[in-house]
């Protein structure tokens, strides 16, 4: 069910956009690449996935641009999510035979962003592939109109791909079907690939999937503003990361939400700021996002959590128990017990991370994994209360010293893991090890990375919380939502 019938239909682009200069040229030159195009060869197929191909009828074309005339003209009305699904497979089972003609599909002036685009999911997907096979779910993926990007793309990086695509649209599915029996060899290499295709809504492909079944990326091509739910779409999905991506950017389906709200009922999200707010709550974070020359978003899937509250403490740095540093080589930062119990009544003992600060050293923020609990490993040495034990994270080359009795600001803003009482130390510290990995890494995307522009950690004058406490220890707890839109936008500001 990929969308494509919105990338290179020329009259349907003036149908839709409008007669605007900026659209009219788009159309024309969307024409002329048509006209061009009915005489020789695609430039892909000499290096794609085999020399035949499959032209549609051009007569079909004036019928998929009356299809879609009539969908833009038609007027929104409340659908159950099963009719929305039923209203996609219709609109892309009538307009299939115009999408199964390759030189209209992607006319030459798009193949440079079909080919940047790949590349950059495949330059992001290799790194993180331990072996040299990497399996990818394409959700909507129409006639298939990615794949040779993404396997020529593949075969340079010595890469074998697995392709599984996904659509509702059952002659969206046939001509995907043909497609995938091409031969499936990059240019001049020995990389083997391979292609299935299942007709199927993606939340019921998802569902049925078995606990075994897993993906290294999920791509969603020009199709995410055609989800009823993108939320529970994205919820749904399995895979390490998840590319949003379309061809002609984010204000194209801004628009054709506008004329067709029916068909396209949602738009991409066009900031970090609306990507984060998007996937508030899920295993998912953002690690890249271009808008331009195409929309590409990539996220990330990772075992934090953000907090729906963001905790704020303020406090000296007490002298502590000398066990993170003496026996786990990790040394912590504790606020004194006795100040914030009634800070820490209704906080889950585990393991946070956020930003930490010192006060006498104005401008230094600090990455922080901080465990909010009573260390159950130290048997018959547990802590009395609970406490706060912070560790920061350094760079290579910083070296803090002592800073005990210092005024330390924390700032709590996401979720590891529970407390756990471990078998024997080295456990503790390999578990240790891991968190401090994780927290560096995931402190560096979006939206933990901008919520370092909080004032709370920005101002060294005397802070005190509105949950309570005075000038020696105090604390709050306020929405992240509120912090997020301050943040980002003096993020933005400093750049």
């Amino acid at each position: 069910m990929n969308k494509y019938l919105f990338v290179a239909l020329p009259h349907t682009l003036i149908h839709i956009l409008g007669q605007s200069s900026s659209s009219a040229a788009l159309v024309h030159s969307f024409h002329n690449a048509e006209k061009r195009s009915r005489t020789g060869r695609h430039p892909m197929r000499k290096a794609g996935l085999g020399n035949s191909h499959r032209l549609a009828s051009s007569s079909n074309a004036d019928e998929a641009i009356e299809i879609q005339g009539s969908v833009s003209k038609s007027k929104s009305k409340s659908l159950t999510e099963e009719d929305h699904l039923i209203h996609q497979a219709k609109v892309f089972d009538e307009i299939s035979d115009w999408f199964a003609d390759r030189y209209k599909e992607v006319p030459p002036e798009l193949l440079p962003t079909y080919q940047a685009m790949a590349k950059e999911i495949i330059s992001s997907l290799a790194p993180s592939v331990e072996k040299s096979s990497c399996r990818i779910l394409d959700v909507a993926c129409g006639t298939g109109v990615l794949w040779e990007f993404l396997i020529n793309e593949a075969s340079k990086a010595s890469l074998d791909l697995t392709i599984t695509g996904v659509d509702l649209s059952p002659s969206m599915v046939a001509y995907a079907s043909e497609r995938a029996q091409e031969p499936s060899s990059g240019p001049n290499d020995a990389s083997v690939h391979s292609i299935n295709v299942v007709e199927s809504d993606v939340i019921s492909f998802c569902r049925n999937l078995t606990d075994s079944t897993s993906f290294d990326g999920v791509i969603l091509n020009a199709c995410f503003g055609n989800f009823f739910k993108p939320r529970k779409v994205l919820e749904a999905l399995p895979g390490d990361k998840i590319y949003i991506s379309h061809p002609l950017g984010s204000g194209f389906v801004r628009d054709l939400h506008l004329k067709d709200p029916k068909t396209v009922p949602n738009q991409l999200p066009e900031s970090r700021l609306e990507v984060a707010t998007l996937v508030f709550g899920l295993p998912l974070v953002l690690s890249e996002m271009s808008t331009q020359p195409y929309y590409l978003t990539t996220l990330e899937r990772t075992r934090a959590k953000e907090l729906a509250q963001i905790q704020r403490y303020r406090g000296f740095v007490d002298q502590g128990y000398g066990r993170g540093g003496r026996k786990l080589g990790f040394p912590t930062a504790n606020l004194p017990a006795s100040l914030f119990q009634s800070a820490l009544e209704d906080v889950t003992t585990g393991v946070y991370f956020g930003w930490a600060a010192l006060e006498n050293r104005p401008g230094s923020i600090f990455k922080a994994v901080v465990n909010v609990g009573y260390s159950p490993t130290f048997e018959g040495e547990e802590n009395a209360e609970k406490i706060i034990e912070a560790h920061l994270i350094l760079d290579n080359d910083e070296d803090l010293q002592e800073f005990y009795g210092e005024a330390l600001r924390l700032q709590l803003i996401g979720f590891l893991r529970s407390e756990q009482k471990f078998n024997s130390f080295p456990e503790l510290v390999a578990q240790i090890t891991s968190d401090v990995a994780d927290a560096k890494a995931t402190l560096n995307l979006t939206p933990f990375q901008e919520l370092q522009n909080d004032d709370f950690l920005q101002h060294s004058d005397t802070w005190v919380g509105t949950g309570g406490g005075d000038k020696t220890a105090s604390w709050e707890f306020s929405s992240v939502f509120d912090t997020l839109e301050a943040a980002f936008r003096k993020g933005k500001e400093q750049q």
